[in-house]
């Protein structure tokens, strides 16, 4: 299963942005970290998580709805070619069972 630590790693900088501009960006940035590490913790309450910075929850709430739409993805498991082989097996034999009757 992929971790959120592992997939922060893996993200790179955009290019050019350097440093944080302000000190509402560097807040910004602290209250997201934060609520990663809760989430990783097991916490899933996204409201509850975005309500714990009130003055940033507007900015907030929409990453970490991005960022439960990736863990979720991240922790589907991959269809492989054997799946798709049995699954069209069972199709056929369904479909030439249902002729049959």
């Amino acid at each position: 299963m992929v971790t959120l630590g592992a997939m922060k790693r893996e993200i790179m900088p955009l290019p050019g942005v350097r440093e944080l501009r302000t000190t509402g960006e560097l807040a910004l940035v602290r209250a997201l970290e934060e609520c990663l590490q809760a989430m990783e913790q097991g916490k899933v309450d996204m409201d509850a998580l975005a309500g714990r910075y009130p003055e940033m929850e507007e900015e907030i709430r929409p990453l970490l709805d991005i960022v439960q739409q990736l863990r979720q993805e991240a922790a589907a498991p991959p269809i492989t070619v054997e799946f798709m082989e049995e699954l069209r097996a069972q199709l056929i034999s369904h479909k030439l069972t249902t002729r049959a009757s």
